[in-house]
């Protein structure tokens, strides 16, 4: 996978200057039977929710650099082949959406504060996510059921 999409001929990976750079990925189980998500303890409008693991980019980072180290650093586990999601921009930051599949998923273990945990897909809308990822979780398995996007960009407005 090469590290940057071209989206209307805006490198997927782009962001303003200023804006804070935050990377996210639901890695799955081979089938998509199952997601780890991870207990957020911040920020504080995360706390207690369940998310995608990931975090803030560092200087120089890429996306998709960013997250393989997060779930190396959070899940313990080291992978690679993460797909484009989505990129959902806010007025103050970027956040990269990422998807995986693969056996791994049942290795990943909780490495900080925030524990890691698997859920099944089948159960996201009864579990306490953050807002999107109840939409970001289906759209990732909808890659396997023939959707034809390479990845989205999606603007949240309010």
């Amino acid at each position: 996978m090469r590290d940057a999409w071209t989206y209307d001929s805006v490198p997927w990976d782009a962001c303003p200057e200023g804006k804070e750079r935050y990377c996210v990925g639901f890695m799955f189980s081979p089938y998509m039977e199952v997601v780890a998500l991870i207990r957020k303890k911040r920020p504080e409008w995360q706390a207690g929710l369940l998310n995608g693991v990931g975090g803030r980019l560092r200087e120089g980072e890429t996306p998709l650099e960013g997250m393989r180290r997060e779930f190396r650093e959070e899940a313990g586990v080291a992978w690679d082949e993460w797909m484009p999601l989505a990129r959902l921009d806010f007025p103050e930051a970027t956040v990269w959406f990422f998807w995986a599949r693969g056996g791994c998923v049942w290795e990943c273990r909780t490495q900080t504060d925030e524990a890691v945990s698997i859920h099944r897909t089948r159960d996201v809308q009864d579990l306490d996510l953050v807002p999107n990822a109840r939409w970001l979780i289906p759209m990732a398995t909808s890659f396997t059921r023939g959707e034809g996007a390479r990845c989205f960009t999606v603007q949240e407005v309010y």
